[in-house]
């Protein structure tokens, strides 16, 4: 059985009616995810180390369709989620007003998902899909840092004999937080717009889709007040007070004789410097100074050159899934341009096979993150999944993934104060949480990752 088709049965046999009248006013259906996810390092890969988590893949939701005249064909729609990696904090991933204005046209108003990607709208939903998640090179929150909006889309659907077409436009605006550099970069969406066009069969799917994104963000200011900015800052600093203070010490004790202070002298010689050795320090304190000085001031410039304020990102994607009694197939490209913020563009992609044996289906996955300039990371790596699932029932699967990481290239910046430097080269930080130096911008993690995951999906 197909995963479209193990959908629909699960679906089917587990929308029930609460009373008679609710069986074609008010539905409810729920999803789950509870799995187990580990990796072979110390430092944070997404959500999870050597120590393994729980949190990462655990989510669970609840979409309630509610139409208050069956003769009117408007509904309202909410989902709520509770993921593990979020603390299990509840959420409207939906909350909207649809109207059926045709039998092929229907608009949605309120907070709807974004169709950005093949799957992007049955992200959550497990059994839809062999992984236990989606790949993470383009569809995890570090390329898209956001799933849905509040604003409206049209949906066009046509079915034809043997094939359909859906068509989508939507706009809106929505807060969102960039994970990166080891912490959340709050900031808000202050339009959105897209479009989508699907064409397919039963078991085929074409799929193209562009979005823009414009935001504000307040970078800079997120950065410089980290605590491990300011200890930077501080340590500049505390280093150019050591060197004035001693610098001024040196000067008042003069040459060591009668002619300089005596204080002076005797606080010096407190620190083991003796008349002699005067010169030769007040030289290497000056040179101290200076490189405190420049230190301080690369680090300010630094900042600086993370802009604050208002910047725009454009997404393109096609991609292919074909569906088949044996032969599961799946390819999805992308391309994410950033102007105006120091978030790097991206070329991302993925393909995957997978075969039916009765209940079971190995899979294969090979997947590409590749970071273009950028101020602040380099997030290259590509990645192999070599995967299991097994369908318990139609509405429930049981999955479990073996993973190979391998980080990318160093990247080579061409903007900010590091660009033509011996610093120019960014290594890359792949997916890792990692914090970054803030002199280089780079972080101490592994080239090569294995992660191991298990996880039961189920519809309810």
């Amino acid at each position: 059985m197909s995963i479209k088709k193990s959908l629909a049965a699960g679906a089917l046999a587990l929308a029930l009616p609460m009373s008679a009248m609710a069986a074609t006013d008010f539905k409810i259906n729920g999803f789950a995810n509870a799995g187990f996810a580990w990796v072979d390092s110390s430092e944070t890969y997404l959500f999870s180390d050597k120590d393994g988590s729980f949190n990462e893949s655990s989510f669970m939701g609840l979409q309630m369709r509610f139409a208050p005249n069956v003769d009117v064909p408007i509904s309202f729609v909410t989902q709520l989620i509770a993921r593990g990696r979020d603390d299990w904090n509840l959420e409207a991933d939906w909350a909207y007003v649809s109207w059926q204005a045709t039998e092929d046209f229907t608009v949605n108003v309120g907070r709807v998902k974004l169709p950005i990607f093949l799957i992007s709208e049955a992200y959550d939903v497990g059994v839809t899909y062999p992984w236990i998640a989606p790949p993470e090179e383009i569809y995890g929150f570090a390329n898209i840092p956001f799933t849905a909006m509040t604003g409206f889309n049209l949906d066009y659907n046509h079915f034809f004999d043997e094939t359909w077409i859906n068509a989508k436009f939507y706009m809106g605006r929505d807060n969102m937080s960039i994970p990166t550099m080891g912490t959340d970069i709050p900031g808000e969406i202050t339009r959105m717009y897209g479009a989508s066009f699907s064409f397919g069969t039963e078991s085929l799917e074409l799929r193209a889709s562009v979005s823009t994104v414009e935001f504000s963000m307040q970078i800079s200011d997120a950065v410089s007040s980290l605590p491990i900015a300011q200890n930077l800052q501080a340590e500049a600093g505390a280093a150019m007070m050591t060197a004035t203070g001693l610098l001024a010490l040196l000067n008042a004790a003069g040459d060591g004789t009668s002619n300089g202070n005596a204080d002076a002298q005797e606080t010096l010689a407190a620190l083991g410097i003796v008349p002699g050795d005067y010169g030769t320090k007040q030289t290497e304190t000056i040179e101290d100074l200076k490189k405190s000085y420049i230190e301080g001031q690369f680090n300010q410039s630094l900042f600086a050159a993370v802009p604050n304020g208002n910047g725009e990102a454009e997404f393109y994607s096609a991609g292919m899934r074909y569906d088949g009694d044996s032969i599961f197939f799946m390819t999805e490209v992308a391309r994410r341009s950033v102007r105006g913020l120091p978030f790097p563009d991206s070329n991302t992609g993925f393909v995957t096979l997978g075969y039916r044996l009765n209940k079971m289906m190995p899979h294969f996955t090979y997947s590409v993150h590749e970071s273009e300039d950028s101020i602040l990371v380099n997030q290259t790596q590509t990645s192999a999944i070599l995967g299991l699932r097994y369908d318990i029932q139609p509405w429930a699967a049981l999955k479990f993934e073996a993973q190979y990481i391998e980080l990318g290239d160093d990247n080579i910046r061409t903007s900010g104060p590091l660009a033509g430097t011996d610093q120019a080269a960014l290594p890359s930080t792949g997916l890792f949480n990692e914090l970054p130096a803030l002199d280089t911008f780079t972080g101490d993690v592994p080239d090569e990752v294995i992660k191991l995951q298990v996880a039961y999906t189920m519809v309810f």
